[in-house]
């Protein structure tokens, strides 16, 4: 039983990932990178439940809004200033 493509798992800071890391992550469901406010980001948005994120964006409601069926944020940084756990828990 495989769950692959059940997950749709937007990187929005593509920009310098590993290749390695993006490979595993295209092995867990439909990996998708897109920089944030491009066309390809709005459309994949809906169907993102995976958001890999660093240090360019703050997690906030307004940008939580953007997707609807999101379950989980990924912080592929040693820190997580970008994410405020207060807009995460009210989406």
């Amino acid at each position: 039983m495989s769950h692959k493509r059940s997950q749709v798992i937007l990187n929005l800071e593509p920009s310098g990932f590993s290749r390695k890391a993006a490979d595993d992550w295209a092995e867990a469901g439909e990996y998708i990178e897109a920089e944030h406010g491009t066309a390809l980001e709005r459309q994949a948005a809906s169907a993102a439940t995976i958001l890999i994120i660093r240090l360019k964006r703050m997690v906030t409601v307004d940008f939580l809004d953007q997707y609807p069926n999101l379950k989980v944020v990924v912080s592929a940084t040693t820190g997580l200033d970008p994410v405020s756990y207060t807009h995460l828990r009210a989406h």
